[in-house]
């Protein structure tokens, strides 16, 4: 917004009620990038009344949106005292520091809202003025404001400042490797923000807009911020440097392509679960995990001798409601892959894969005959259970249109998900029958992440594809019931042998 038409009133006015804009006026050193649209929806939350969490990828500038904030509530008398908490005090200086550096060299918003350091009437001297407690005067309020520093496991209990507590906590990145490594370090540490910090609050009957915000990129599916996810009484918003297309979030700070590039590298080195954390704020227990990361094998030339080539598909459901169909990162994929099963090692090579949110099938139709076409495989498996039956209809009508025929193997999979991934592919994985190519980034995420993921489709395809090499499954007439066992052998659906044994 140009700001050369308003006058000061309007700027102050419009300045209370946006974040960003008082930022981009008093502060454009601060953000001197075009801010995503994540930060809008970051704003809101930091400025509003409630509990909120912000877990955001690393860089994504959450620090200096809540020091900017806290300039913005002592500008408009929003607080009384501010508690910065780090993982040590050291690191909740930092704001500190931030915040003195501009009362001493900012003019435009000193001289606009007045203010100053906090004298002591009799010395003349600040009040508090050091790098863990700074005290501010609002000439235009006649207000006193403190801004504290602290370390999570600092003296924090019953802070009692000017007959004020606490009414405004920033906690930023409070968690860390070290004081989350055991489950005892977690626990000792929800113990202390839930004990000692959150009873220092002031209570809403005092202060309607007393609030914690909680900054924190994730560290363990058991930590506390994971803990604070689950909560109706915290707002937390989480923002991957991903959008639901794969596309970066914020293009002026981190181009997509530059993403993706960093994101193979950390692969390569075998270091996804850091990039996951780190930049698609997914973290992953390892002992939730059904895959081990080191069972995935890489490949860069397929091997040129006995291979079976599997088309396997994987549709969609059209969305149930508007709200899903709005938010394309809440679909699921729909999948057509191209896997090599190699006959002389007895191992799966993904070739290729196709993903689209897209409900329409006819879409999928004709990336699966444009696969057939380029690689003309043995086998074309298709899931068919319930709404996917319909992709396999609509294969048929498009192989009568134009004059090209391909046998289709249909698969009913009635069983749960996570019961076909495990029963398909952890015994292969183990075993180091499965290799991908580097640029196969989002069916390593799944693989190394699994079952702790949000989509699992490249996995449900490529299980689609180990079936049918397996001879059981295709010779049971491919309906499957309930559970089976590691390799994919129907217990119930096995016959019996005849008199005189084995062939």
């Amino acid at each position: 917004m140009d700001t050369d038409d308003l006058s000061l009133t309007e700027i102050i006015n419009l300045g209370a009620e946006d974040l960003l804009f008082f930022g981009r006026v008093f502060f454009p050193k601060t953000l001197k990038k075009k801010s995503p649209k994540v930060h809008e929806q970051c704003a809101e939350l930091i400025d509003g009344p409630d509990n909120g969490q912000i877990a955001i990828f690393r860089g994504g500038a959450k620090t200096t949106l809540t020091r900017v904030s806290c300039a913005k509530k002592a500008s408009y008398g929003e607080t009384n005292v501010t508690l910065v908490v780090g993982k040590g005090q050291d690191h909740a200086i930092k704001t500190i520091l931030w915040l003195k550096n501009q009362v001493e060299n900012n003019k435009k918003w000193t001289e606009t809202f007045k203010i100053t350091k906090a004298l002591n009437e009799d010395t003349g001297r600040p009040k508090k003025w050091t790098d863990e407690w700074i005290t501010l005067h609002n000439g235009v309020l006649n207000q006193e404001i403190h801004f504290i520093a602290y370390g999570i496991t600092g003296q924090i209990r019953g802070m009692n400042i000017d007959d004020a507590r606490p009414d405004f906590i920033i906690c930023d990145d409070i968690l860390d490797d070290e004081n989350c490594a055991t489950p005892e370090q977690r626990e000792k540490i929800k113990e202390r923000f839930w004990g000692a910090l959150m009873k220092s609050l002031c209570r809403k009957e005092e202060n309607p807009m007393a609030k914690c915000i909680m900054l924190q990129t994730p560290i363990d599916q058991e930590d506390l911020s994971m803990d604070i996810r689950k909560l109706a009484s915290w707002k937390t918003q989480v923002h991957s440097c991903f959008d639901g297309e794969g596309n970066s979030v914020w293009e002026d700070q981190f181009s997509t392509e530059s993403l993706k590039k960093e994101k193979a590298e950390y692969i390569q080195l075998n270091k996804l679960s850091v990039w996951m954390r780190e930049m698609e704020v997914n973290p992953t227990s390892s002992e939730l995990r059904l895959f081990v990361p080191d069972w995935l094998d890489d490949y860069e030339q397929l091997p040129d001798d006995g291979n079976l080539y599997i088309l396997s598909v994987d549709p969609t459901p059209p969305p149930l409601n508007d709200k899903v169909q709005r938010d394309p990162q809440k679909l699921d994929d729909a999948v057509v892959m191209m896997t090599a099963f190699n006959i002389p090692r007895k191992k799966f090579f993904v070739v290729e894969y196709h993903t689209t949110k897209s409900p329409q099938s006819m879409e999928l139709v004709a990336k699966i005959f444009e696969f057939y076409m380029r690689y003309r495989p043995q086998y074309v498996v298709v899931e068919t259970h319930l709404f996917q039956r319909t992709v396999k209809e609509n294969l048929e009508v498009h192989m009568r249109r134009t004059g090209t025929f391909f046998v289709i193997t249909p698969i009913e999979d009635k069983r749960n998900k996570f019961v076909r991934i495990k029963d398909t592919l952890q015994n292969l994985a183990s075993h180091g029958l499965i290799a991908i190519k580097d640029e196969h980034t989002e069916l390593h995420t799944q693989f190394i992440s699994y079952p702790q993921v949000k989509h699992d489709d490249l996995l449900d395809a490529l299980s689609l594809a180990t079936m049918a090499i397996n001879p059981a499954l295709l010779a049971a007439g491919n309906v499957i019931e309930g559970e089976y066992t590691n390799m994919g052998y129907v217990e119930d659906e096995i016959q019996e042998l005849s008199y005189g044994g084995a062939p």
